[in-house]
């Protein structure tokens, strides 16, 4: 029963996505605003953590529920095969990008955006050799 409830609650927002993704946006720079420097961020004070904690995944959802329920300019963007060729490959990437293999990579050449790219290509490569299934 609360399932449903919940579900008539999304139902009800118009542009889900829009507001979800503003709320977002919002709540991720007020938690920045409690932030006493470059290490104490906002989430270590009681005020980000509450806004971290309750309010932002609220956001979240509602911006998951829009990706799922309407046909917007970002649910476009994120259904490309670009996107979903990231999307299966953030398993790698999740697994390589604190490993020796970043190690190693650093050792062969070292960009400033901590070889982000360079993983990413990596990440790609390893996933269409190893872990996609062959039809």
């Amino acid at each position: 029963m609360k399932k449903e409830k919940g579900i008539q609650f999304l139902n009800k927002i118009k542009k889900p996505t829009l507001w979800g993704g503003i709320g977002i946006l919002i709540l991720t720079i007020s938690i920045a605003f409690f932030a006493r420097n470059n290490f104490i961020h906002g989430v270590e004070r009681w005020e980000g953590r509450f806004i971290h904690e309750l309010f932002l995944p609220v956001a979240i959802a509602i911006f998951f529920w829009g990706l799922m329920s309407e046909r917007t300019f970002v649910s476009r963007i994120l259904s490309t095969k670009f996107f979903i060729l990231l999307g299966n490959a953030s398993f790698v990437f999740y697994l390589i990008h604190l490993s020796y293999f970043n190690m190693k990579l650093k050792s062969y050449f070292y960009l400033p955006d901590r070889n982000f790219v360079a993983l990413w290509i990596c990440s790609i490569i390893i996933y269409l050799l190893i872990e996609k299934p062959h039809v």
